[in-house]
């Protein structure tokens, strides 16, 4: 079983042996995506508070991933609720380092079963997307409130544990199971697949990818059409990409990232891609963007890059 996308508060194939099981094949690929989701979680939280003065977009966060029965297909549900306990709640499947939660004692596992002595939406009758949003509202709502208070189930048993939500960009990034190597914006969200994040080879290229995504938003690129309710526009082009470049260096520059291993993020991705496919066309060429780099990093006295 696997679950489709894990979404957050605020898809390089896998190794395998030469013989394997699909239970072998398949604990190997939710491992990954596991590690993964933490290594973006805590990349979009320190982006989201550090960068904070870069974003005009804030919104509160605690700094956790959840995952939710709605993200489960019709067929998995019941392992899901052997596995997670989402018939009792929304589970967490990744915290922060040094966020509200993680401070609270809030733990990857944990099952949330209330937030403020509010019960938590039902969402098992709707899609993913709707689910997801709803939820997302419920706990931004939520976060209102300074500090708000989580039930959560452990082991059996329910405890509380307060969280004071701090407020940054207004981040929303999730991991989807997808083999796509490439990341984007969608619906007010950055997409990260999880072959994208083992594609990354460390959390400064992951970093710089986030913020790039991200800066599309925060600039205007990718927001809802206030003439076409619930529907989003996209504005593409070279200069649109090398606005957000530079948006995102700066702001994953500002969270403490190294912004040079962009340049070897580029060269690697560009490479991978072999014929240029088509949204690449839309974006500043390699030497472009490595350009890019190098002005980013001068105009921030950040150290010459390679």
């Amino acid at each position: 079983m696997r679950h489709a996308i894990a979404a957050a508060l605020i898809g390089v194939a896998l190794p395998t042996a030469a013989v394997a099981s699909d239970a072998d094949a398949q604990l190997r690929q939710d491992n990954a995506f596991q590690q993964a989701e933490a290594r973006l979680a805590a990349v979009s939280f320190r982006l989201a508070t550090r960068a904070a003065n870069l974003c005009s977009r804030k919104s509160p966060s605690i700094g956790i991933f959840l995952r939710q029965l709605s993200d489960f297909s019709l067929s998995d549900r019941a392992e899901a609720i052997r596995l997670y306990g989402l018939d009792r709640g929304v589970g967490v499947s990744a915290v922060a380092p040094a966020s509200p939660a993680a401070v609270s004692g809030i733990e990857p596992g944990d099952v949330i079963v209330a937030v403020n002595d509010a019960p938590l939406p039902d969402t098992t009758q709707i899609d993913r997307t709707a689910a997801s949003s709803k939820l997302r509202s419920f706990f931004q709502s939520a976060m209102q409130y300074r500090p708000i208070l989580l039930r959560r189930l452990r082991a059996g048993t329910e405890s509380d544990a307060f969280a004071t939500p701090v407020v940054g960009c207004a981040l929303d990034a999730r991991l989807a199971m997808s083999k796509q190597l490439n990341a984007f914006a969608s619906e007010g969200q950055v997409v990260i697949p999880v072959r994208f994040a083992l594609f990354t080879a460390s959390d400064d290229e992951l970093a710089v990818a986030v913020a790039h995504e991200y800066a599309h938003i925060e600039l205007g690129h990718h927001a809802a059409d206030p003439k076409r309710d619930g529907e989003y526009r996209t504005i593409r082009g070279k200069a649109v990409e090398e606005a957000a470049d530079r948006l995102g260096l700066r702001m994953a520059h500002a969270a403490g990232y190294d912004i040079s291993a962009a340049i070897g993020l580029w060269r690697r991705f560009y490479g991978a891609k072999g014929p240029v496919p088509a949204f690449l066309t839309r974006h500043p060429g390699l030497a472009r963007r490595e350009a890019i780099v190098r002005e980013v990093m001068a105009e921030l006295g950040a150290p010459n890059a390679p």
